[in-house]
């Protein structure tokens, strides 16, 4: 299955098996959350860009869930 939605390349991915779903962060600045049984994205959480902003500063680098993977 194909995934799409970020404009820029992926730093991180991280499962939630207990949800059945992914999440990747991007260097476009956004989290999202996939359903694997759909492909479709489900939610995206990003900061508001800023043209006075470098592109490095506001990607996301890291994802990281606690046990209950909330």
């Amino acid at each position: 299955m194909v995934f799409r939605g970020h404009s820029e390349y992926l730093h991180c991915i991280v499962t939630r098996n207990s949800a059945n779903q992914v999440v990747t962060g991007s260097e476009d600045g956004t989290a999202r959350i996939w359903d694997c049984r759909s492909g479709k994205c489900v939610q995206i959480i990003g900061l508001q860009k800023s043209k006075k902003v470098k592109r490095s500063s506001y990607a996301v680098r890291c994802i990281a869930l606690d046990e209950s993977e909330s």
